[in-house]
């Protein structure tokens, strides 16, 4: 478990962005440290966001899942995507950013809370 308080407002620099967040978050999901472990298929990750600002919990909980088989590299696309994303039921709430058939790696300058607290409200029930 990890917690991470963040500010609230919008961003302000490099330049003011009212439909960013005023912080953001990266993290990555490695199953490559060994190399005998099977590709990211192959686990049951689960990522939980908590949507609740005091110090109770409301979390909307989220499944690795394969989306697609990844784009073949163009100029316009990433090499490196690798077809996973973050579900909540049938609806995918953060998609691949990059990675490989063993990481999946994302970065996030996240809409206002309200864009949290939507997704949530439409898929809690999961």
């Amino acid at each position: 478990m990890v917690h991470i308080e963040v500010p609230a407002g919008s961003q302000t620099t490099p330049a003011p962005n009212a439909n960013r967040a005023a912080w953001n978050f990266t993290y990555s999901y490695d199953v490559a440290l060994n190399s005998t472990n099977p590709m990211l298929d192959g686990w049951d990750a689960e990522l939980w966001v908590d949507l609740d600002p005091s110090e109770k919990t409301k979390y909307l909980k989220l499944k690795l899942a394969k989306l697609t088989s990844p784009p073949p590299a163009t100029p316009c696309l990433e090499p490196d995507l690798n077809g996973y994303g973050w579900k909540s039921g049938n609806t995918v709430v953060i998609a691949d950013d990059e990675g490989t058939d063993h990481v999946t790696q994302n970065s996030h300058f996240l809409p206002q809370p309200d864009r949290w607290g939507s997704e949530y409200a439409r898929h809690s029930a999961v």
